[in-house]
């Protein structure tokens, strides 16, 4: 298992997250679902010193997004990230 650090995201107009890259990487937010669903990688960033991991969160209506274990309701740490 390989562990990524995500230091950049791609986000559409409306400010949906697409893509999530570091050095050397680049994937959809899709596939990144799909490797961690299956426990083939894992993917943090780093937030002042600390160490956040994504993860996938269900919503109603079998929807599925990504955060990290450090967001709350007023912060989404890889939005926050620069453009890719």
């Amino acid at each position: 298992m390989t562990r990524y650090l995500v230091t950049c995201s791609k986000r559409t107009a409306a400010g949906h997250l697409t893509h999530l890259g570091g050095d050397g990487w680049f994937k959809t937010v899709e596939r990144i679902k799909d490797e961690l669903a299956i426990h083939l990688h894992e993917y943090y960033a780093i937030v002042n010193g600390v160490e956040a991991e994504v993860i996938v969160t269900n919503r109603h209506a079998g929807i599925s997004l990504i955060r990290t274990t450090l967001d709350t309701t007023h912060t989404n740490v890889l939005a926050d990230l620069p453009g890719c």
